[in-house]
């Protein structure tokens, strides 16, 4: 297999994956869970390594962000103002480091 469709993989069950996935924990109101985020960080860092010089982005990543930030931010009223902003510090950096993949 491989190794891009790996981190795919990987990334996609991070961020979504069973009932502890960084989205899935948000929307069930427990919050931001820190290994994970550092893990999906970790991922799109080597993904950005990995696509620096390629002439396209795959479809199947694009569509892993596509609803992210719009879920994250829906799942903002079950959190404190300080949670909140958490939260938003979170998802601002993974959205970052997925605009630093494309514009690259």
């Amino acid at each position: 297999m491989d190794d891009n469709i790996k981190m795919l993989g990987n990334l996609e069950n991070l961020m979504y994956g069973d009932k502890n996935g960084f989205e899935i924990t948000l929307r069930m109101g427990r919050g931001i869970d820190e290994a994970k985020f550092n893990q999906i960080c970790d991922v799109l860092v080597n993904l950005n390594n990995t696509w620096k010089k390629s002439v396209y982005i795959p479809k199947q990543f694009m569509k892993i962000f596509f609803e992210f930030k719009e879920s994250c931010e829906n799942s903002l009223t079950f959190y404190n103002e300080d949670k909140q902003l958490e939260i938003l510090r979170s998802m601002d950096k993974i959205i970052d480091l997925v605009n630093e993949i494309i514009n690259n």
